[in-house]
This record gives C-alpha cells, sequence and structure tokens, in this order.
C-alpha cells in the first residue's frame, strides 16, 4: 500500500510539478529551461530521478521485493529531495534578488534550540534504522559455500 501512495504521489507531483512550472513568470520559468545552467541541470536530474524511482518502485511491487522497494525510495528519492531544495531556493533567490542580497543580513544562531533539534533528530534516523531493520532490509541472505573453488 506504502509502495503504491508513493507511486501515484510522484506521478501527481510531475502533473502538478510541470502546471507550477508554467504558471510562474516567464523570467522564472526562463532559468529552469536553459537561462541557468544550475537550475537547468537540477531539474532534469530531479525529473530523471522521481522517473527512475517510479520504475524501481514498480519493480518491487511486481516482484514483492521489499529491499529493492526500501533502497529504491529511500536512495532515489533523497536525491531527488535534495534536488527540489535546490530548485526552491534558486527560485526564492530571483524572486528576491531584485528586492535584496542575502549577504545583507546579520546570522544569529540560536544555540539554545541546537540541543533539542539534535535529540530529536537522532531519534528520527534510529527509529528510520528500527524500520528498515525490522522489515529484513539489513538481514544477510545465505550464500552457498564457494570454498570448493
Amino acid at each position: 500500500l506504502g509502495g503504491k501512495a508513493f507511486m501515484y504521489a510522484t506521478m501527481a507531483e510531475f502533473v502538478v510539478g510541470i502546471w507550477f512550472l508554467i504558471t510562474l513568470p516567464q523570467r522564472m520559468t526562463h532559468l529552469f529551461m536553459g537561462g541557468n545552467l544550475l537550475a537547468t541541470s537540477l531539474l532534469g536530474i530531479g525529473m530523471a530521478g522521481a522517473i527512475v524511482a517510479i520504475v524501481l518502485m514498480s519493480r518491487a511491487l511486481r516482484t514483492a521485493n521489499i529491499r529493492l522497494a526500501g533502497y529504491s525510495g529511500t536512495g532515489i528519492i533523497s536525491v531527488v529531495i535534495l534536488t527540489m531544495v535546490a530548485m526552491r531556493e534558486i527560485l526564492r533567490l530571483a524572486y528576491l534578488q531584485p528586492y535584496f542580497q542575502p549577504q545583507q543580513f546579520a546570522v544569529k544562531t540560536q544555540w539554545s534550540v541546537f540541543p533539542l533539534f539534535l535529540v530529536i533528530f537522532i531519534a528520527g534516523v534510529v527509529l528510520w534504522f528500527v524500520m528498515l531493520k525490522r522489515y529484513g532490509l539489513f538481514a544477510r541472505r545465505n550464500l552457498p559455500d564457494q570454498s570448493g573453488l
């Protein structure tokens, strides 16, 4: 059920993403359509990664291979999400460029909340590994003994 939901949500994201891209002002759309090499490359990587993730998840569901589903779901989509984050940042900076430059602002780190962030982050990573282990993604396969070769 989760694999199918992942595939359908990723497919729907294509439709929404294309709609979002064509409704941007022309100057912003041009960034992702050849106006900026980094933005165009990230768009291509993101789209290719999403297609690969859909194909891998489809194959995993057909063969009931939970390892392929787990690795394709976490590995490929992690790359896609990182490219989306970078594209969003490029778009945000392009929108704000006429008004100010980010270098104008002083950065003041809030160290008082950092320990809480670390505790929650580490707990999330531990929970993720527990889930992966529970569903057998770290189980070793019994390989035949090849010492006689």
